[in-house]
């Protein structure tokens, strides 16, 4: 019958949630690239921040459905909203890049009436002057924390769009600068409710972790097809398929084993006084490496060869 190459493991155990979610975002887009033709080497360096590709059907040479990519991406999209949710710190890359858009138009508005010496025109400089006191609040604003922003900068339009004010704002010509600020700060505010909308919905549903099972059973199921459609359809796009996602999941693990394990509280210090070291996790010696090799429990799948 001959021997193929296969995917021997696809585990993707201790990786946290964002991890698993770029995992599953590299084996979606290698699913895109082998549906439209085109094979891939695997690439060593790293590739931050890869952007998921628009790709929900199957790929009918390696059997896989299109339910099963459709699957992967829902729980990508749970992950990453967990991840977040997790992590309030953190803002997807649309709401980041809001935020910037909406202190950049605001600092400007703000600094142009603080810094009215600077105004080239008299006009303008004296028209920025008699708004000084009321804007000068606003200084710095940029640096409080995100999640007053949205108000702090309504607060701000309302106070410049005062009627003793509207002359002033067109003598310096900032009518069309109040309306910028107020159209990223709208988005911003949109986006920010329905983040807190779909958060609150799901603070009891799935956690990270129940997201990360499903994200690994769905993944098994994967690996399961195309090893089969290998074996019983061998093609070129199988191979290389098989060759990349090998590739990724060994790459995702590498970087789990530098990062090292997580830290427990309750370690027991060394009493070797001579060894500086830090004492290692006698468990770990008897867990089975799950990279996929043949000294790990017997596989009675075709050998690779």
């Amino acid at each position: 019958m001959g021997s193929f190459k296969l995917i021997r493991s696809s585990s993707m155990r201790n990786l946290r949630g964002g991890e698993t979610a770029h995992v599953i975002t590299l084996i979606v887009n290698l699913l895109a690239k082998i549906a439209e033709g085109e094979l891939e080497e695997p690439v060593e360096e790293d590739r931050p921040q890869v952007q998921m590709v628009d790709f929900n059907d199957g790929v009918e040479v390696l059997h896989v459905s299109a339910e099963l990519v459709g699957k992967l991406r829902a729980v990508y999209a749970l992950l990453r909203s967990a991840t977040l949710q997790s992590n309030a710190s953190n803002l997807s890359p649309e709401m980041a890049n809001i935020d910037s858009e909406r202190c950049r138009a605001a600092n400007f508005f703000v600094r142009k009436i603080l810094d009215y010496k600077k105004n080239p025109f008299e006009e303008e400089r004296k028209a920025a002057l008699k708004m000084n006191a009321e804007i000068k609040p606003y200084k710095n604003f940029y640096r409080r924390p995100i999640d007053e922003r949205t108000e702090v900068i309504n607060g701000l339009l309302e106070d410049a769009r005062k009627t003793e004010y509207s002359a002033y704002i067109t003598t310096m010509g900032l009518e069309s600068c109040l309306l910028e600020i107020e159209k990223w700060n709208n988005q911003y505010a949109k986006l920010e409710q329905q983040r807190n909308a779909f958060f609150t919905a799901r603070q009891n549903a799935a956690k990270v972790a129940d997201l990360q099972d499903e994200a690994q059973d769905l993944m098994d199921d994967l690996c399961d097809t195309v090893n089969a459609a290998a074996v019983l359809f061998p093609s070129e796009e199988a191979t290389n398929f098989i060759k990349n996602a090998v590739f990724i999941f060994k790459k995702a693990r590498s970087s789990r084993n530098k990062r090292g394990p997580r830290k427990k509280t309750d370690k027991t210090p060394s009493t070797d006084a001579g060894n500086t070291s830090k004492p290692s996790n006698p468990d770990d010696s008897q867990k089975p490496d799950d990279s996929g090799s043949e000294t790990t429990q017997p596989d009675d799948r075709p050998v690779v060869q």
